[in-house]
Order: C-alpha cells, then sequence, then structure tokens
C-alpha cells in the first residue's frame, strides 16, 4: 500500500466515542462493500492507536490504497462527519516503516473447531494443526477492542471484536467488508 488518509474522530460532547465509532465505521463498511461487488479489494484499514491492552481502538482509523486517487474519492463519504471526525489530505506511506500489522475479526463465542475449520478452509492449512493453535489461545468475550455494529440485514447489533498481530515483513492477502484480514500486513507507524 503506497497511501495512505488517517481519519482522527474529535472529542465531543454531543456523541459519544463509541457511538462515533459506530458510525464512522458503519461508512467505511458499506465502501468496502460496493468495492467487494464491483470486484474491487483497493481500500485497506488500520487502527494505528490500537491498544489491546486497555482494550482501546483509539482515536484514529487510518485508510490504505495503492491508488491515492481511491483515498481521494472517499472525502464525500465523510463529508457529514466533519464535526466529529478530522479527515487528512491524502499521503505516500513512509518509505522506512520497520513494522507491518495486520487486524482480524475475533468472534468470541465461535467454538474453537468452527474457528479452526474456518480457518483451515480459508488457509489450506491442516486442521488439527489450525485447531491446536486456536486451543492455545482462547479467545475471551471482552478480551479484544471492537466496534458496536447494527446488522443491516437483521436490525440486531454486535460487537465486533478487532484483534491485531505484529510482523517485521508486509504480506499481501484479501479483506472481509470489515476491511479485516488474517493474511493482509499494513504499514504500521
Amino acid at each position: 500500500m503506497r497511501s495512505y488518509r488517517d481519519l482522527t474522530l474529535i472529542r465531543s460532547t454531543d456523541i459519544s466515542q463509541f457511538d462515533l465509532w459506530a458510525e464512522l465505521f458503519k461508512r467505511v463498511h458499506r465502501v468496502l462493500v460496493d468495492e467487494r461487488e464491483s470486484g474491487a479489494d483497493r481500500v485497506a484499514l488500520s487502527f494505528p492507536d490500537y491498544d489491546s491492552e486497555k482494550k482501546r481502538l483509539g482515536f484514529k482509523l487510518r485508510l490504505f490504497s495503492d491508488d491515492s486517487g481511491v483515498l481521494e474519492a472517499l472525502s464525500d463519504t465523510f463529508e457529514s462527519l466533519d464535526d466529529y471526525v478530522h479527515v487528512t489530505r491524502v499521503k505516500e506511506v513512509p518509505k522506512n516503516v520497520a513494522k507491518y500489522i495486520s487486524f482480524q475479526r475475533v468472534q468470541p463465542k465461535t467454538s474453537s473447531e468452527a474457528i479452526a475449520r474456518r480457518t483451515s478452509a480459508r488457509s489450506g492449512r491442516d486442521y488439527e494443526e489450525v485447531l491446536a493453535e486456536v486451543n492455545l489461545r482462547k479467545i475471551k468475550k471482552e478480551g479484544y477492542p471492537f466496534v458496536k455494529m447494527k446488522s443491516v440485514s437483521s436490525g440486531r447489533f454486535f460487537k465486533l471484536h478487532i484483534k491485531a498481530d505484529i510482523f517485521d515483513s508486509p504480506k499481501a492477502g484479501k479483506a472481509n467488508t470489515y476491511g479485516l484480514s488474517l493474511e493482509r500486513r499494513l504499514p504500521h507507524f
């Protein structure tokens, strides 16, 4: 990913940080769904201030793309949030990035077997090997930061738990319509 744009939540007494994250993430999700429906996968996202110990996403969402024009075109998506979100201009990713990060969805209520089956099918790795890894990292319900979302199909609210992992090298990969991926490693700066 060569270009990025930061979206920083502005603290406000009008709206809570949780509600603002929900609204911002809903808009980003719509963009990513449109991307997927058009057969593209040009936008990636990161949480530069992610803090697993404090279970916080922070106040910043970073959007990445190889095409700076794609990020420029997103300006209208966030225009009505001007009082609550500061959107930077599109910038070039620094050349001296030493660490890379991946963000993945964590589903706390899902059984280890179901997670292992899904991961094995997606990655092509051996089911037993994946199951052993899953069992080593028992997932706790409130163990990760989350965004509260509302399902368009059911109308129900749910928590989208997000886990981060740090790596020394980049890696390409597809993301889901929330911009999260087990495979994709983004510059972390």
